[in-house]
């Protein structure tokens, strides 16, 4: 078991480096680059969304992405325009400069997965990615969770 507690931790620490890296290569890029990630990616790919559509992707309450979208207009990334057909209804759009930072972010991610799995074969990848996929499963009870289920395992902890 002592080598089971190894690989765990090993996961663990590679996790947190992992965020604690991509925080720091994207905190240059301005306010609200890393966080604002998924809804600018979101929003680019589902443009005239509502917010929603964009807080139930999200798993998050409507008045949290009402916050968060109002910040990212604020900072230029978006902009939001009123239904024609339910004036209580906005309509979420990136702009040029939303797209730049996205673009700008992948980028970086990308950058850093390249750096993360250097000197790997893709055959050791794919094994790599198997025994993950081995352990996620055995963790959901024998099947693999999609990240909104763990999502909403770790909200019924907080409501409990």
């Amino acid at each position: 078991m002592e080598t089971a507690r190894t690989v765990l931790e090993r996961i663990i620490h590679i996790a947190h480096l992992h965020r604690v890296l991509i925080g720091k290569r994207v905190d240059k890029m301005g306010p609200y680059a890393g966080p604002w990630f998924l809804v600018l990616r979101y929003v680019m790919e589902h443009d005239g969304c509502t917010q929603v559509s964009l807080a139930n992707f999200l798993r998050m309450t409507p008045a949290s992405v009402a916050l968060s979208t109002k910040r990212l207009q604020k900072a230029g990334y978006l902009s939001k325009e009123v239904d024609e057909y339910n004036l209580r209804c906005n309509r979420l759009h990136i702009t040029e400069e939303g797209r730049e930072l996205e673009a700008r972010y992948r980028n970086e991610f990308e950058r850093l997965l390249s750096d993360t799995f250097a000197g790997f074969e893709e055959e050791e990848l794919r094994q790599f990615s198997d025994y993950l996929g081995r352990v996620s499963s055995n963790l959901g009870g024998g099947r693999q969770l999609s990240m909104g289920e763990i999502i909403d395992l770790e909200r019924q902890k907080d409501e409990a």
